[in-house]
């Protein structure tokens, strides 16, 4: 769990204000009325049947399963919708209340707040960000990866319990960098102090992480960002069980985008900032969908309350395959601008 300042405020900013959610969702069969009801609004259902497809009118009061006006057959109002397969109701709609409040928690906090299990909280959060992803791109920026990567981490072995997870594998991006023989290619671009210490201490005979933590007497976490960052500029290359070396062709590397600007990286450090805050690191593969919820989290204009409700019950069915298989790509959507929560709207 982040122990940052913001994410305390945030805690018990959340704490204090569940005793009003409860009291506006009601009970569980409330929640599950409230979802149908927000499905509902289409007013009409096709039959899933192939052989039926009838067109049927949603009856009143609204129920989760009627039968089809031509074939008899039961249909569900909520399957293929975001809403398939739900046994709680309730759970879900606290969060989408606390995001729409601009309240942002690790998952680990929704869970002991909410009292259901990080694993569903974390279906549920990326759930309404992959629903989110079409909504985004009309209001963002795409920025690269690689002004992020400061945000990625994965635990280790070597991870100390109180400071943020070393950096995550560097192999997706790499595999991924384009391989066009009319890519540009530049000049080592400037590096920070701590990727230029790192860098000065490369050879063309491999080094492990252990070696280079103290070589250069870097934290881990820095350690791991440095790593990954002078991948990505292809200032070194990674060896089979996690050996380092400096890359044949550097002092070379590869500019991904043209339009590389100190305002795109400002954009990127902000949401850097941000999940630092409050998750401490992410996943690499998870930085869109976690884009997407710190612009749902902050963009009161745009994601006023009932409007996730709303999203949700006009979104497909999103499964968990689906999202294990997400995977950020190498530019990824950012809204450089959010209009923050007045206090009354937290309320």
């Amino acid at each position: 769990m982040a122990n940052t300042e913001r994410s305390k405020a945030n805690w018990f900013m959340a704490k204090k204000l569940l005793p009003r959610i409860h009291a506006k969702l009601g009970t569980e069969a409330d929640c599950k009325q409230r979802a149908l009801t927000a499905i509902a609004s289409q007013s009409e259902i096709y039959c899933q049947r192939s052989e039926c497809g009838h067109k049927n009118a949603i009856p009143v009061p609204v129920v989760r399963a009627f039968k089809c006006e031509k074939c008899r057959k039961e249909i569900s109002l909520t399957a293929k919708t975001y809403f398939h397969g739900v046994q709680k109701f309730k759970p879900r709609l606290i969060i989408m209340e606390l995001q729409e409040r601009g309240i942002t928690l690790s998952a680990n906090q929704l869970s002991k707040l909410i009292g259901v299990s990080t694993d569903t909280i974390s279906k549920a959060l990326k759930s309404i960000a992959i629903a989110a992803l079409m909504e985004i791109e009309t209001e963002a920026i795409s920025i690269p990866t690689a002004f992020c990567t400061n945000a990625v981490g994965r635990r280790t072995n070597r991870t100390p319990s109180n400071e943020p997870p070393i950096a995550e594998e560097f192999d997706y991006q790499r595999q991924m960098q384009p391989s066009s023989p009319n890519i540009n290619k530049v000049t080592l671009p400037g590096l920070t102090k701590e990727e230029e210490l790192v860098f000065t201490k490369l050879s063309k005979h491999p080094m492990s992480f252990d070696e280079l933590f103290e070589a250069t007497k870097l934290g881990a976490s820095s350690l791991g960002a440095s790593l990954m960052t002078l991948e990505l500029k292809g200032c070194l290359e990674r060896r089979v069980g996690d050996q380092f070396v400096i890359a044949e062709s550097s002092p070379i590397s590869i500019t991904l985008y043209e339009y590389d600007s100190e305002h795109e990286k400002s954009i990127g450090q902000t949401l850097v900032n941000s999940i630092k805050d409050f998750f401490q690191s992410i996943g690499r593969k998870n930085l869109q969908l976690y884009s997407v919820l710190d612009w749902i989290n902050n963009d009161k204009k745009r994601w006023t309350q009932g409007s996730l409700l709303k999203l949700c019950a006009s979104s497909r069915q999103i499964t968990y395959e689906e999202i294990l298989e997400y995977v950020t790509p190498l530019a990824f959507f950012v809204v450089p601008k959010f209009n923050p929560p007045k206090k009354e709207e937290l309320a």
